[in-house]
């Protein structure tokens, strides 16, 4: 909805609806949350991803009567996998005002959570997760998937997406720094995304560097005239 829909107050208030749903449910739906933000974050268009599809619907064959049964309306909106028979002008790839906001749905996830240790306490999360028979759902154990969809932002070649997916992996840098690795004594969890991390300081170092250079650039300009 928010890549069809045009009026700035409806996509306002679509996006507050959205986020007060994640406040009050990531406890309980906390990977349907996730899958769902990288879903729209991932950049393959292929038929394998999950899309948005916006199209006709109609059961009619040639010929047929006017009734209209209960599923027969104009125009459906369905989320799911690949349909046979759907035309690709019927897909609705996220845009990237759509992206930036998945990102800060990511960036907002990490924000409840911090409310209780075991979303940040790998051992503990595990441990719980044994417990409750697999239906408990903790933070840290998507730190491969927090990690994969930041970097997808901060990778990006638009500015805006760019920035919100470094001002996340920086939320994820912040929360698992320190989170120790409980396999490996004396290590943390996040040494084994070293390279994207690495590339995350990278990009911050070349950010700070030009603008570094445009301030310079402006006080020449400033002096010159």
């Amino acid at each position: 909805m928010l890549d069809v829909e045009t009026d700035p107050t409806l996509r306002s208030n679509v996006q507050e609806t959205i986020i007060s749903l994640v406040q009050a449910t990531c406890g309980e739906l906390l990977n349907q949350w996730l899958l769902l933000c990288k879903d729209i974050l991932a950049t393959s268009n292929d038929n394998t991803r999950s899309t948005m599809f916006v199209g006709e619907e109609k059961t009619a064959k040639d010929g047929d009567d006017d009734e209209e049964g209960p599923d027969d309306d104009d125009a459906t909106l369905q989320v799911g996998g690949p349909r046979a028979g759907v035309p690709d002008k019927g897909k609705v790839q996220p845009r990237w005002p759509t992206r930036v906001f998945a990102t800060q749905v990511v960036q907002r996830l990490m924000s409840v959570c911090d409310t209780e240790r075991a979303h940040l306490d790998l051992s503990l999360a595990k441990e719980l997760q044994m417990s409750s028979g697999g239906r408990a759902d903790y933070l840290v154990l998507h730190l491969s998937d927090l990690v994969r969809m930041s970097f997808m932002g901060a990778t990006s070649d638009n500015t805006e997406l760019r920035l919100a997916g470094l001002n996340s992996l920086q939320d994820v840098i912040t929360r698992f720094s320190t989170v120790p690795e409980p396999e490996f004594p004396g290590h943390v969890i996040l040494e084994q995304f070293q390279a994207q991390v690495s590339i995350f300081f990278k990009i911050l170092k070349m950010l700070f560097l030009n603008k570094c250079r445009c301030k310079c650039l402006r006080g020449s300009l400033h002096a010159y005239y």
